[in-house]
């Protein structure tokens, strides 16, 4: 697709949205947000159609052998997510154009988060029954239709271009008072233009997601130099570290490390052949529980201690698989709970070990959950899993933790981006100027 084809494809896009919404008298702030969600949904669908063959023979590939996976399985390693069939985007656009249609979005987003742990709570759902008004209840399908002019062979960066500029229009028709802040792409540009960074130099972008003002600071720096991209939700800054890596430019603490590491099945996957782990079962909605209770229930993409449950029955052990979505992991609960070992690494070296402990009855030894920790040596079985671990996943700096159980220091999982807090709450060692100096001294300063 050539500039031009696409400049005229987002500002028929834009327009032809933008006379639906004037037509129904939705202001833009109640607007935007499904509009992004219904983007969202038809890039999905086209990026799980291009992988589809790939996935459907790899499965068929594997099917009766030891190395059987799902086709979900195979599809999270393929293109990065799950799409349900309620998801695809022709079976949205062909329903009937009734007001019944926004329940189907609405479960199309549900079911997506369910699928895809690392979505969850993202996408929007409850949003799209005000695209079905009375006077117009065929709104939000002929909406739907609208995207469907996206072509099939569409690629990522283009998706991105014409989310971009969705934002972009959205924010500006907005102002202020929609509560969405954004700077144009051409703003952008002027921005680097004035800051001009030199080859070298160490630069700061804030609030970086998606990656627009980074991606250009990166070029302008050449590969030489510092750039900290800072984004604290969690989901931006995947975004943001794949756009980067996808650019060339070189990411501590990269994509990889953090798909392994925010999925626990994927970590036991790939490490349960390095080191001794707790028995761990991937569990979904109907399986039965793999352990005799109590059982330590996680969802796959929890971090932190928040979406961890001790279940003690059958009907606890149900309640953790729905409110996890179906998607977690489950181990039988070791014999010193709320006590565990986390050892801090910058690249292969291990920089300190703290023991956590609970300083209740709480099962969990979290120092974010007010636990307490001390530092502690470095037991040599622990370090010899710490870092295999790191050199497998060749990261920058990774938390990886370690529980006790039957006299065993067991590996359990490890953790990036990792908190730090305790370190400086119990310790004199400064992490992030330990994490600079290992940065220049990987680039060669």
């Amino acid at each position: 697709m050539t500039d031009r084809e696409l400049k005229t494809l987002k500002d028929n896009l834009w327009h032809a949205a933008d006379v639906l919404r004037s037509g129904a008298h939705l202001a833009a702030n109640k607007y935007g947000q499904p509009i992004l969600g219904l983007i969202f949904l038809r890039y999905a669908d086209i990026l799980f159609k291009q992988h589809k063959d790939e996935i459907d023979a790899e499965y068929t590939k594997r099917l009766g052998t030891r190395m059987e996976k799902t086709s979900k399985e195979i599809a999270v390693e393929k293109c990065g997510f799950f799409l349900p069939e309620c998801a695809y985007y022709d079976f949205i656009n062909d329903a009937p154009d009734t007001a019944e249609k926004a329940d189907l979005v609405k479960k199309a987003m549900e079911a997506i988060e369910r699928e895809n742990p690392k979505m969850e709570g993202v996408l929007p759902k409850e949003v799209y029954a005000q695209l079905v008004p009375e006077e117009e209840p065929e709104l939000l399908s002929n909406i739907v239709r609208i995207f469907k002019d996206i072509p099939e062979n569409c690629t990522v960066d283009i998706f991105g271009e014409i989310y971009e500029y969705f934002l972009g229009n959205f924010a500006l028709a907005e102002g202020k008072d929609g509560g969405t802040f954004y700077t144009p792409a051409t703003v952008v540009r002027y921005m680097v233009e004035v800051l001009d960074p030199q080859p070298g130099e160490r630069v700061l972008d804030l609030c970086a997601a998606p990656g627009g003002k980074s991606s250009q600071l990166a070029a302008a720096l050449g590969g030489q130099g510092l750039l900290v991209s800072n984004e604290f939700v969690a989901a931006r800054a995947e975004v943001l570290r794949s756009n980067l890596e996808r650019m060339g430019v070189r990411v501590f603490n990269n994509a990889y490390t953090s798909e392994i590491l925010n999925d626990k099945r994927r970590t036991h996957a790939l490490f349960s052949p390095l080191a001794p782990m707790m028995d761990t079962a991937y569990i979904t909605g109907d399986s039965p529980c793999p352990f005799d209770y109590p059982v330590v229930v996680k969802a796959a993409g929890g971090c932190g201690g928040r979406q961890v449950r001790l279940c003690g029955d059958e009907t606890a052990y149900r309640a953790a698989i729905r409110e996890f979505a179906c998607q977690a992991v489950a181990q039988p609960l070791c014999d010193t709970p709320g006590r565990d070992l986390r050892v801090y690494m910058l690249g292969t070296e291990c920089v300190q070990a703290m023991l956590r402990q609970s300083d209740s009855t709480d099962f969990r030894s979290n120092f974010g959950l007010h636990h307490c920790a001390q530092p502690v040596e470095i037991p040599p079985e622990a370090r010899r899993v710490a870092c295999a671990v790191a050199e497998e996943l060749r990261s920058a700096l990774i938390g990886v933790d370690f529980i006790y159980d039957h006299g065993r220091l067991l590996f359990n999982e490890a953790e990036d981006a990792v908190g730090t807090r305790m370190l400086y709450h119990y310790t004199r060692l400064d992490i992030v100027s330990l994490y600079m100096d290992y940065i220049a001294v990987q680039m060669g300063e």
